[in-house]
């Protein structure tokens, strides 16, 4: 039996580092607010569209793999337990269940907010 092993330093600075900007959201929200809406900025400003062009070249690259040769390369030795049309669908089927669990939290704010369905308040 393997013993695990953790890494403690690893455990620390995360710990701190989310306590740390917990305390400046208490703190100061305001300010952290404004902060957060100029690294948004600056960020999504600066790196928008390199990081789009390198998910299109992560997902050209994917896609390439899986039509080559590279993609027949098979892992393990055991027969597939499911079809590739069960994987579809089971992936499928997760999508759904995770927007159905986000929603089921989210749209009582949602309807709360702003009228649903774009009627007009009388």
């Amino acid at each position: 039996m393997q013993v695990k092993r953790y890494d403690g330093f690893l455990i620390i600075v995360s710990i701190f580092s989310v306590l740390l900007v917990l305390l400046a959201l208490l703190l100061n929200p305001a300010k952290s607010l404004e902060f957060a809406n100029a690294l948004f900025y600056k960020l999504t400003h600066s790196f928008g569209s390199l990081i789009q062009f390198f998910e299109f070249i992560c997902v050209v690259f994917v896609a390439y793999l899986a039509f080559s040769k590279i993609g027949k390369i098979r892992l393990g030795d055991e027969k597939n337990q499911y079809s590739n049309l069960s994987w579809i669908f089971m992936f499928i089927c997760a999508g759904l269940g995770s927007a159905t669990m986000y929603w089921a939290f989210m749209e009582w704010a949602y309807y709360y907010i702003s009228l649903g369905l774009n009627i007009a308040s009388l």
